[in-house]
């Protein structure tokens, strides 16, 4: 199954609706989806934002670099199958989407945090960004 298949799936209905639900008290599944959907791409860019700025924080290190990249393509994966196999945990439930989609926000923080803490803090002790 392609990388973000789930993801794309479950946003397929959000984007015919056209209002956003209200996240501080979403009252239906479709509803939890979006407000996860939308909690994902936020996590994500900030998870973007590191990766960008660690490589150009040790972009003369080419080693350093290329080891990240392999390091994320692997994350990546690992993150894609682990939260796959959450969906289907769940497959019975109509919260088997906001389940996984759940999977993919924490993981998403976690390695944001953790390129971070890695390649872009200088003192480990150092409290990170606001989300």
């Amino acid at each position: 199954m392609p990388r973000f298949a789930i993801l794309a799936f479950l946003l397929i209905p959000f984007h015919a609706m056209g209002a956003e639900p209200d996240c501080d008290a979403p009252h239906t599944t479709i509803e939890m989806n979006r407000c996860a959907s939308l909690e994902l791409e936020r996590a994500e860019m900030k998870m973007q934002q590191y990766l960008s700025a660690s490589r150009e924080k040790h972009e003369e290190d080419i080693e350093t670099v290329t080891a990240l990249a392999a390091a994320q393509a692997a994350w990546e994966t690992y993150k894609v199958r682990h939260c796959q196999a959450i969906h289907t945990l769940w497959r019975d439930g109509t919260i088997r989407g906001v389940m996984a989609l759940g999977c993919s926000i924490k993981l998403t923080h976690e390695r944001a945090h953790e390129l971070w803490l890695q390649y872009l803090a200088d003192d480990p002790a150092q409290t990170e960004p606001e989300k």
